[in-house]
């Protein structure tokens, strides 16, 4: 039986999975927006009037131009405006399986169907930390959740979780908390908060 759970009241976009094989921390593409509502605002979005318009658009001037480069040019921005639709993040996840490590997950779509998922699996035996860090981009600072891993005979790597979404500080703190309670004591997937 998997339990799902919202831990965090002001980030609706974090739950948690448990069940008794594993845990899996998901954040989905929406937030919530700073205006002091409580009005969500989403990172995804489905076909809208505006993709209509530009199909009727498309259709209409396919018809009239009659050179090879305008065929060629319309085909490329409708390709492209597809791909755009299609290759959205959904949601991103950290799956923990106790005895054996961590699964880091990405799945891309179309909302509500999943067309694509990627996944990295770290070895327990591999993992040498999880650390939260910080890293600036412009004016912001973003807050991550990595795991360090041996490269080579000397050298470090990481593999950040949430690498598209980059979530807010509590969630990673939460995710961070349930790794470390989950990995100390593997019989249970039920973390201490």
């Amino acid at each position: 039986m998997t339990e799902v759970s919202r831990p965090l009241r002001e980030n609706p976009q974090f739950l948690i999975l448990k069940s008794p094989g594993f845990c899996e921390y998901r954040v989905e593409n929406f937030r919530v927006r700073r205006d002091g509502g409580s009005r969500i605002a989403r990172g995804t979005s489905t076909f809208t009037w505006l993709d209509a318009a530009i199909l009727v658009v498309v259709v209409a001037f396919w018809q009239r131009v009659q050179s090879t480069r305008a065929f060629v040019a319309l085909g490329a921005l409708s390709l492209m405006r597809v791909s755009l639709r299609f290759t959205q993040v959904l949601h991103e996840s950290v799956i923990i399986f106790p005895p054996h490590g961590i699964q880091f997950e990405t799945h891309r779509g179309c909302p509500p169907f999943c067309l694509f998922s990627t996944r990295r699996f770290i070895h327990l035996k591999v993992i040498q930390d999880i650390v939260i860090s910080e890293g600036l981009k412009g004016w912001d600072v973003h807050y991550y959740l990595a795991a360090i891993k041996p490269v080579g005979s000397s050298d470090f790597g990481f593999d950040v979780a949430f690498e598209n979404l980059l979530p807010p500080h509590d969630v990673l703190l939460e995710v961070y908390r349930g790794i470390h309670a989950t990995l100390l004591s593997p019989s249970d997937c039920t973390p201490d908060t």
